[in-house]
C-alpha cells in the first residue's frame, strides 16, 4: 500500500476528535503561511523539503514512533528541532531554503513550528482502526525509503484541506 493511500486511509477513517487533530493542523499551517507572508504554495514546498529532512532524522532516531508521540504539536517548540537535527539545524534550514528559494533565517524561525506540524501529520496515521499492534502504519510507510512513489507531505495537506471543507 503506498503511502497516499495510508494517508487516505488514515484521514477518512479518522474519528470526530482526529478531524479536529487535522482541522487544527490544517490551521496551523495556514496560520505561519499568513504570518510570514508565505504563498500557501510556497509553504506547501517548504512543508515537502522539511519534511524530507524529518524523514531522514526519524530514520536515524532510536525510536521514531515515540519520538513523533513526543514530539507532534502545532505549538512552537524549539526542543523537536534540538532532538531531531541537534547541531545540523542551520544545514536543514540551508537545505530548504535551496529548494525553496525563502531566506535561510525566515526558515530557522519557523522550524520550530514547521517540525511539530510534520510530525503531528504523521501521527495521524497511529490511531486508525484495525492497525492495533503495528504502530503507525502512515510513519511506517513514511520512514521506508525505498518507496518509489511521488507522494509527499504537500499532497496530504491538499488532500487533508479538501477533505476539511
Amino acid at each position: 500500500m503506498g503511502l497516499f493511500d495510508q494517508i487516505l486511509g488514515a484521514v477518512a477513517g479518522a474519528s470526530g476528535q482526529q478531524n479536529n487533530e487535522m482541522g487544527t493542523i490544517m490551521k496551523a499551517v495556514s496560520q505561519l503561511s499568513n504570518s510570514e507572508g508565505i504563498d500557501p504554495s510556497m509553504m506547501n514546498g517548504l512543508l515537502t523539503t522539511v519534511a524530507a529532512q524529518v524523514q531522514k532524522a526519524l530514520q536515524n532516531h532510536p525510536n521514531p514512533q515515540q519520538a513523533v508521540a513526543d514530539l507532534q504539536g502545532t505549538e512552537y517548540n524549539p526542543a523537536t528541532v534540538e532532538v531531531l537535527f541537534g547541531d545540523q539545524q542551520t544545514q536543514v534550514a540551508q537545505t530548504a531554503a535551496q529548494q525553496t528559494g525563502l531566506n535561510v533565517s525566515t526558515i530557522q524561525a519557523m522550524l520550530p513550528t514547521l517540525i511539530p506540524i510534520v510530525l503531528s501529520m504523521l501521527n495521524q496515521g497511529g490511531n486508525t482502526q484495525g492497525q492495533s499492534g503495528q504502530g503507525n502504519p502512515l510513519l511506517n510507510a513514511f520512514l521506508d525509503a525505498d518507496r518509489d512513489g511521488d507522494t509527499d507531505i504537500s499532497d496530504m495537506l491538499n488532500f487533508a484541506g479538501r477533505f476539511m471543507k
